[in-house]
Parts: structure tokens; C-alpha cells; sequence
């Protein structure tokens, strides 16, 4: 009778060695490496809407039908007051803190304010007065001009999408 005899290499687990792990663990690494490459080309050449900011920095204000030719209301940009004005049915928005002392400014006959001074925006702590259309300074101690938001309407709703000019938030002591 022939006994058969079993080597002990197969019966036990195979040992990889300290090599092949190594080889496998690079290889590993250079795969991430490339996909992670690939997926970063792949997002700047196909960017999402939140990436490009258009659904990041959308903050609704109101219903276009709640505001009113000759009304405004006041919202917050991030941590910053904003006022929206609808001049003779356009819409325009601007920061809300007066460029002198950062007292925040007034349109028309809305709640704070206690004159009305036509279609100027007005800073009642030392009488600075703003253009509505552009909102450059026509009188008083404000050294430049309320920083313009961009807005969009869709759907019946106005969003602000960020300032017109990003960079005037940094530039402006109060608004910093």
C-alpha cells in the first residue's frame, strides 16, 4: 500500500513576503494616486453648479410679489446686513452698513427709518445720503459707496449671489 504524503506548503497558508507586500502596497498607492489625478481633472473640466458658486451663495431674499415699487427689506449676506430696493420696479441691493461708521442705512419709509428722503438711501446717524441706482455717495461723511450685491430671479424670487465686486468687503474697514 502507498501511503501519499501531503507537503506542509500546501496545507498552511502561503506567506506572501515582505516583497510582495511592499509591491502590492505601491501599487495600490499609485492607483489612488492616478484616480485621485483623474477625478480632479475630471471636476475642473465638468464643474458642478455648487462648485462654480451658482447654488453655494444663493441666499433668498423675498418674493418679487411681496416687494413693492417704492419698498425695500433688509436681509443678511453671509454676516453682513444687506437692504434690497425696488426702484420703480428694478430691484437693487446693496451692504447695508454706512461706509462712515457702519450705522446701517434706511430707503424710504421702512421700519427705523424716521424720513423720507426720496430715492436716496440714507445713513440717519450723520445724515450720509446714498444714490439708489448706484449707490455712490451724494452727501455727508461716507467716504465711499455702499458695496453692490448681485441678484438673480428665478422663479418668481430674488436670490443674492454674492457681491459685485468681492473684493470690496476686504477693502472696506467696516465691512471686514
Amino acid at each position: 500500500m502507498k501511503t501519499l504524503r501531503v507537503k506542509e506548503e500546501n496545507v498552511l497558508p502561503r506567506d506572501i513576503g515582505k516583497r510582495r507586500f511592499l509591491n502590492s502596497l505601491l501599487g495600490l498607492t499609485v492607483i489612488s494616486g492616478v484616480a485621485g489625478a483623474l477625478y480632479t481633472v475630471f471636476k475642473f473640466l465638468f464643474p458642478s453648479e455648487r462648485s462654480r458658486g451658482i447654488e453655494e451663495n444663493l441666499v433668498k431674499i423675498a418674493k418679487v410679489s411681496d416687494i413693492f415699487p417704492g419698498r425695500s427689506v433688509k436681509f443678511r449676506y453671509g454676516r453682513y446686513p444687506c437692504l434690497l430696493v425696488n426702484h420703480n420696479g428694478k430691484f437693487l441691493a446693496y451692504g447695508a452698513l454706512c461706509t462712515h461708521l457702519a450705522c446701517i442705512v434706511h430707503w424710504k419709509d421702512e421700519d427705523g427709518c424716521i424720513m423720507n428722503m426720496g430715492d436716496q438711501i440714507h445713513c440717519v446717524c450723520h445724515a450720509g445720503h446714498f444714490e439708489v441706482l448706484t449707490g455712490k455717495v451724494i452727501a455727508g461723511p461716507p467716504p465711499s459707496p455702499l458695496p453692490k450685491m448681485n441678484l438673480r430671479i428665478r422663479g418668481g424670487e430674488i436670490f443674492a449671489t454674492g457681491w459685485d465686486d468681492p473684493n470690496y468687503v476686504k477693502r472696506i474697514n467696516t465691512y471686514a
